[in-house]
């Protein structure tokens, strides 16, 4: 939606002139957000409702954590979406942020070890004692059988100092700036910040120097053998006997199991290498530290399989979290016309994992690999995944920035406790765009003076955007306890409750979202973070503050409805600004049907369009005659005799002042709200 005129086609709402009036609000309560959450898929648009938002984002962040924007943000979003038609949210994630993968190594077992052969990458053998190998460099077999990595000893790689941006796989070691050894226990690409012993993906070293026969080792130790040249990592502890261990030939590794984790930056495009079948990775934004996969009921005929996936639970259970019966044929399709190719399979079906297939590889060189998958003991498990660290100011902006897109939904906005200036101010901007409200809170841990001071200094200024200020504490509904969170998430559904009430098409956009009707939060056990804290309700006002009370009910209520415009007209209401964002999407909408039409089919369009909107708005109670002006701030009388048959509440106007440019005017009188309600006692003499 533009704000100004240009050359270009294109349908125009002008900015708001107070005493005509526009902004949020919408046909439907759409919440929209951006949260971080335990899960989630990063860099999407995630519709979500009072029923699958733990499925999709995952359960809120327990209190204890520091950062309380993170703590916070689900909260305000269960409390939104209670009431919403459904919320759009945006995960936001750090750029250390990682999520893993398991590659599929093309394997082609063959058999015991024998001399004079050729052997390619990736050939498994037996040798001697029952051990395996894998080849690693294309080589023609000797007449000396190959041996394996020690059974103490694995080989490591000594990769220097780390180095950021780096991939390093498992039992590579680097060292760091403290001159520390690390080694990888996790192969992943190093992200910006060093590592330290206690890092998930590294361990730390002890270098030891050149093996020494009769000395005790632990897990962890390095040592080199063959005078210096080749660096092993102890794997079991053990005391060293007479004979030095020996590395894994230069042309084979040990073989254990086909499949190589690795964690990948966001965003990053999966494209399975030469020498792999397949790489599965989950696109559902969770960091998979629970979740495993097997093969089962391998079908040589049809060539499918049977793919499972499991998760663990709270309790640390372990549960299917789903299953799929997949072809390795591009062209295969089940019973049912559906492709059953494990690529396309899941890309249809599964919202939680993806697999990117080697379409290079047939059933015959990707058999040996699948069986060897689902002969394992162990099952293969995702590893290496994290949602990384905190978001900059910059993520949550670019998080944000996708609500610019006008194709998605926004029609109620809220903050879920960001309480970072700059990220609200740019929410700020959106919300004018695209003529929606926008809900934020005032921090609630602090006292009511020092919240007055914090939005004032802030310079936060707009029709659109209204403040809150929730210094209460409330059960947890997660966790036990109490927790303290804002109420942007509460307004959005009291806006909900008022759009609730219909009348015909037409939604309650006009009642004020707060009291004791629609304001109520769904709270218990609510008590105050300060007592003895006596709030000054004109300041408050004066600020543009809406205070959270606790009522004679007991209970947690949104007991104003102002926008943090400072002016003292109508601008200042949020129920005002939602009708006129009503009609300015009703409007948009309705004029969209009649861009590129000729001059009459436009004009009776646009005028039979608007006289619809705004008398539905009229029936619905919305708008209603102009008030009779006695001056001072907006004052005015209205008794129950007055007419109004000479009185509209709306007027407008349909102009064609160019030949490809039409003119909407429109003016309207919105309905009032018992914000204020005065008695005034008098004695009778």
């Amino acid at each position: 939606m533009k704000n100004i005129v240009t050359n270009a086609a294109g349908i125009t709402v002008l900015r708001l002139i107070d005493n005509t009036l526009k902004t949020g609000g919408g046909p439907i309560s759409i919440g929209a957000t951006v949260v971080q959450s335990p899960k989630g898929a990063p860099g999407k648009v995630l519709k979500v409702t009072h029923v699958n938002w733990e499925d999709i984002l995952g359960v809120p962040y327990t209190k204890i954590i520091p950062d309380r924007t993170q703590m916070e943000g689900l909260r305000h979003l269960a409390d939104a979406v209670k009431e919403c038609n459904y919320v759009n949210v945006v995960r936001v994630l750090a750029s250390d942020a990682r999520f893993p993968t398991l590659a599929m190594k093309q394997i082609d077992v063959k058999g015991a070890w024998t001399p004079s052969t050729t052997y390619a990458v990736n050939d498994v053998v037996s040798i001697t004692g029952g051990s395996k190998l894998i080849c690693v460099v294309e080589h023609t077999s000797g007449s000396v059988e190959p041996t394996a990595a020690s059974a103490n000893w694995d080989a490591a790689t000594d990769k220097g100092d780390w180095v950021t941006g780096t991939e390093y796989a498992v039992n590579d070691l680097v060292t760091i700036s403290d001159d520390s050894k690390l080694v990888c226990v996790n192969a992943h690409t190093a992200g910006v910040s060093e590592p330290t012993a206690a890092s998930s993906d590294w361990d730390a070293a002890n270098d030891l120097g050149a093996w020494v026969a009769g000395t005790s080792y632990v897990v962890g130790d390095v040592v080199t053998v063959s005078g210096g040249t080749i660096s092993l990592i102890c794997v079991t502890a053990h005391t060293a006997g007479s004979v030095e261990p020996t590395a894994a030939s230069s042309d084979w590794d040990a073989y254990t199991t086909p499949m190589v984790t690795d964690a990948i930056a966001y965003g990053t495009e999966i494209s399975t290498a030469s020498g792999y079948i397949g790489t599965i990775y989950p696109v559902d934004g969770d960091p998979g530290v629970n979740r495993s996969f097997t093969i089962t009921n391998i079908d040589a005929v049809k060539k499918r399989f049977t793919i499972k996936f499991y998760d663990i639970d709270e309790t640390g259970t372990e549960y299917l979290l789903e299953y799929w019966t997949v072809g390795v044929d591009p062209s295969d399709k089940d019973d049912m016309g559906r492709s059953v190719f494990i690529e396309t399979l899941l890309e249809e079906r599964s919202s939680r994992f993806r697999c990117d297939w080697n379409t290079d590889v047939d059933w015959d060189d990707a058999f040996d690999t699948i069986t060897a998958i689902a002969g394992l003991q162990t099952k293969p498990a995702f590893a290496g995944g994290t949602n990384g660290g905190t978001p900059t100011t910059q993520d949550w902006i670019s998080a944000w920035d996708m609500f610019r897109n006008e194709q998605v939904l926004a029609y109620l906005m809220f903050m879920a406790g960001n309480y970072t200036e700059d990220v609200i101010a740019n929410a700020i901007d959106i919300a004018e765009i695209r003529h929606t409200m926008l809900f934020f809170d005032v921090p609630p841990y602090l006292d009511s003076g020092s919240a007055i001071t914090w939005l004032t200094s802030a310079s936060l200024s707009s029709r659109l955007a209204a403040a809150y200020y929730c210094p209460l504490a409330a059960k947890d509904a997660w966790y036990g306890g109490k927790t303290v969170w804002g109420a942007s998430g509460a307004a959005v559904a009291a806006c909900a409750l008022g759009d609730a009430n219909f009348t015909g098409d037409t939604p309650g956009v006009h009642y004020s979202p707060a009291g004791i009707n629609r304001g109520v939060l769904s709270r218990t056990g609510v008590e105050l973070l300060f007592p003895d804290d006596v709030i000054d309700r004109d300041a408050l006002y004066d600020a543009r503050i809406n205070p959270v009370i606790i009522n004679g009910n007991g209970s947690a209520m949104i007991d104003d409805a102002l926008t943090v415009w400072p002016k003292a007209n109508y601008s200042r209401f949020v129920w005002v600004n939602r009708i006129a964002n009503y009609i300015d999407h009703q409007f948009l909408e309705m004029a969209g049907y009649m861009e590129h039409e000729p001059d009459g089919i436009t004009y009776r369009g646009l005028y039979k369009g608007m006289k619809s909107i705004l008398d539905k708005l009229v029936t619905a109670g919305a708008l209603v005659s102009p008030r009779t002006d006695s001056g001072g701030d907006q004052a005015y009388t209205v008794t129950v005799a007055q007419s109004t048959t000479d009185s509209n509440p709306y007027v407008f106007t349909v102009e064609q002042p160019e030949i490809d440019r039409w003119l909407v005017t429109w003016s309207f009188c919105p309905v009032g709200s018992a914000r204020r309600i005065v008695g005034q006692p008098i004695l009778i003499l």
